[in-house]
């Protein structure tokens, strides 16, 4: 079984495509190489595949290596078709590297800048009434000194994420090629200290809390490059893990471990259910925010409650949507392609009224797939009052998961296990989480809860100049 590694360089991966290209290289030039060079050649490439596949698994990217190196072993071993094999090697060499050269990396992930001005911290804590683990994303002062700090792994739960992922497949994956996933890191200095903000700031140094709610198997860092770049910009985001069993994995109340189990999203009790342990959940969770705040940050530190936001995806959205229309303590929501379901008849009977201002950001490709989603958000806008300071997007060409980290990372892998992204998504993802990003902060600048300056009427101009974003509601 593949292990974590300390690092999330793809450097054993490296070795093992650049050995193999040398062998093919030898190969070739050489015509008939002495069987002495052959073979040392051969087992050292052998070897690099081992210990690549033993430390990081082995991806996708490398499975047409792996047959142009079986087929050439079979031919040394039983001396048949040997020239046929060096070319066929070759030509699976090439194909693995230009894979590895246009998707083999994370550093799409790893080299996102957020947009604030600050740096980004992070910690893991737990509430306690509901038992949820949380991932707590802050500001942190770019000037920092002194003490390094060590930054913290995307699947923080290790394998269990990976088990989890699997779950979510079905088992109908291997687990090998996700294994390099256990290397990946966040980009963030773990237990920082949070920065201390002038009582001059238009918040009178006060923090706006974000509660960010995941949807069906995801987990609480699969939304971290949004969750840092909101931190980036003063906030600090509470990211919840649920334990209604749509998360990838999450411990019960026993602490033992718990994988997604699937289930049928058609069943509307089902959904009900879960959306209600959800609620709780979010409920539990700011009944303790102020004291997760002062224990995990400090005391000195304040949380603006009069902007209290409750922000989430898919279900999640279904959970931020539902929790504020029934709780005045949130002033804010943020709405990411929203999965309005299983909670059409409250809308449709207007039991679920939302009055506060309203950000929702939705994909074309979800809303297409989903029946009737699309005239539920319109009419979820259309009862509001007060939509004056709300946003209503269409993201064009865009799929679900463009929200998440998972194009940045999985990238191929992706369209093995979930709803598939054109390759256009893969290459675009950067430039979709900038849009999605563009459009948080311009609700953030609409409603003054951003601490940073901006224009809300230039920003919303560009966007729309890039004719990817149609605003229905700004």
């Amino acid at each position: 079984m593949a292990k974590s590694i300390t690092t999330n360089s793809q450097i054993l991966e490296y070795i093992a495509l650049g050995a193999a290209f040398f062998q093919c290289m030898i190969l070739f030039l050489a015509g008939d190489p002495d069987t002495e060079v052959e073979l040392s050649i051969f087992f050292f490439v052998l070897l690099t595949l081992l210990v690549n596949n033993h430390y990081r698994g082995t991806r996708v990217h490398l499975w047409p290596l792996l047959t142009g190196f079986s087929f050439y072993t079979i031919t040394l071993i039983f001396d048949i078709m040997v020239d046929l094999s060096y070319y066929y090697y070759y030509l699976t060499c090439l194909i693995s590297l230009m894979i590895v050269y246009f998707f083999g990396t994370v550093e799409n992930y790893q080299q996102f800048v957020p947009s604030g001005r600050f740096t980004v911290g992070c910690k893991e804590t737990m509430t306690k009434i509901s038992g949820n683990r949380l991932l707590l994303y802050y500001p942190v002062d770019k000037n920092l000194k002194g003490k390094t700090y060590k930054d913290m792994l995307w699947a923080y739960d290790g394998e269990h994420m990976i088990k989890g992922l699997m779950k979510f497949g079905a088992d109908l994956v291997p687990s090998g090629p996700f294994y390099y996933l256990l290397s990946v890191k966040q980009k963030v200095k773990f237990d920082a200290p949070i920065v201390k903000l002038s009582e001059s700031d238009k918040h009178q140094g006060k923090f706006i809390p974000i509660i960010f709610s995941h949807g069906v198997g995801n987990t609480m860092s699969w939304f971290s490059t949004i969750c840092k770049d909101l931190a980036s910009q003063g906030f600090i985001v509470f990211s919840i893990e649920h334990n209604d069993g749509s998360a990838l994995h999450h411990f019960n109340d026993q602490k033992s471990h718990k994988y997604y189990k699937a289930f049928d999203m058609r069943d509307q009790n089902k959904i009900v259910t879960k959306l209600g342990v959800r609620l709780r959940e979010v409920n539990n969770l700011l009944d303790e925010m102020q004291h997760i705040t002062k224990t995990q940050l400090g005391e000195e530190v304040s949380l603006d409650m009069e902007n209290l936001t409750v922000a989430g995806h898919g279900l999640g959205s279904t959970t931020a949507i539902s929790f504020a229309s029934k709780d005045d303590r949130v002033k804010k929501i943020i709405s990411l392609d929203p999965w309005l379901t299983p909670i059409k008849d409250e809308i449709e009977n207007r039991t679920i009224i939302v009055k506060q201002p309203h950000c929702t950001i939705t994909s074309d490709m979800f809303q297409g797939n989903i029946p009737k989603n699309w005239d539920l958000t319109s009419k979820l806008y259309g009862d509001k009052q007060g939509n004056k300071n709300s946003l209503l997007s269409l993201l064009n060409e865009m799929g679900h998961l463009a929200f998440t980290d998972l194009p940045l990372i999985l990238q191929l892998e992706l369209r093995m296990i979930m709803f598939t992204p054109s390759f256009a998504q893969v290459f675009r993802a950067q430039e979709n989480l900038r849009l999605i990003i563009g459009v948080m902060k311009a609700f953030m600048i609409k409603n003054e809860m951003s601490k940073e300056s901006g224009n809300y009427e230039e920003l919303i101009k560009r966007l729309e100049g890039t004719k990817d974003v149609k605003f229905e509601v700004k």
